[in-house]
């Protein structure tokens, strides 16, 4: 089974203050925090933020910053709270109605997510941001020609807005519009090089225009790029098994199942090359284990 990245398009909404102050300020803390999330540092982003609203209990871009930091380290809870607050103080600012339906997104709420996007648009029509992400959660809900809608919009108000590229690409991959799903997949890497989804997901639609040397090509680039990329791994173990290479792809699926022991798609194709390699007790096992983590009875 085949599996493309549906990316989340983060970035650049953290805020920060809009003056200088001298001595240990709230803004000077704030954008600290902003320095220190930009980091991955999200433990100190989040002291930092926490210092600046013990200064200033009313400074809404920080339980906003904090909100981000916070849905970073998967405390979805005190950030929902967080983007709350923020709005509650400030009504109109966009960039965390953005936040929270990214928030929302993640626990599966997609038309409150939706709803949040839609507002921040309405805030700021101009941000590609909130169109892309709007686009994503319409996808998940199959509402396909309104996410294809959100995907234009984002890219004529940012040409150069690598994710739009990727996710419209994943679109079109799902409609088995292979062509231009390629020339977006193409499109985002140019923009984007080193982002080691885009290379995985270009691959999978290169199995599918039957490519297996740049299919081949892309995967080895993604986990050049970012060694734990377990889908690429998965995919080109796939690639493999279409070429009749079994070994290198019982390899793959070995090298992803170590990476999560759960990984019942990994253990099913592991199962079909060791059939195809006439290891019968090895692909029952695995056959046993997939069914396992299936459910089945």
């Amino acid at each position: 089974m085949k599996k493309i990245f549906l990316l989340v398009s983060i970035c650049l909404v953290t805020v920060s203050g809009f003056c200088s102050v001298v001595g240990d300020s709230a803004i000077e803390y704030n954008n600290s925090g902003k320095k220190k999330y930009d980091q991955a540092n999200y433990k100190g982003a989040i002291a930092d933020y926490n210092k600046a609203l013990q200064i200033d209990s009313n400074m809404y871009e920080a339980y906003n910053n904090r909100g981000l930091a916070e849905a970073s380290m998967n405390e979805f809870n005190k950030a929902m709270v967080d983007y709350n607050k923020a709005l509650a103080l400030n009504p109109k600012m966009s960039v965390a109605y953005n936040n929270r339906g990214l928030l929302k997104y993640k626990l599966g709420k997609l038309s409150d997510a939706i709803a949040d996007y839609t507002t921040s648009i309405s805030l700021n029509g101009e941000d590609a941001l909130p169109y892309s992400n709007r686009g994503l959660a319409e996808a998940g809900l199959r509402n396909d020609s309104a996410a294809r809608k959100d995907y234009d919009k984002a890219l004529a108000i940012n040409p150069d807005m690598a994710i739009a590229y990727n996710n419209r690409g994943m679109l079109e991959y799902q409609a088995r519009d292979f062509d231009n799903a390629l020339k977006d997949f193409n499109q985002g890497i140019k923009l984007n090089p080193n982002n080691s989804n885009f290379y995985s997901n270009r691959g999978i639609v290169e199995y599918y225009k039957d490519d297996s040397t740049s299919a081949l090509a892309d995967y080895g680039k993604a986990i050049s790029l970012n060694p734990q990329n377990r889908e690429a791994y998965n995919n080109r173990g796939l690639q493999e098994y279409k070429m009749g290479r079994y070994k290198d792809a019982i390899a793959d699926y070995d090298m992803a199942i170590s990476m999560k022991q759960n990984d019942m798609i990994a253990y099913q194709n592991r199962a079909l090359c060791k059939e195809a390699m006439g290891d019968a007790d090895g692909a029952a096992k695995d056959y046993a284990k997939y069914h396992e983590l299936k459910g089945d009875k």
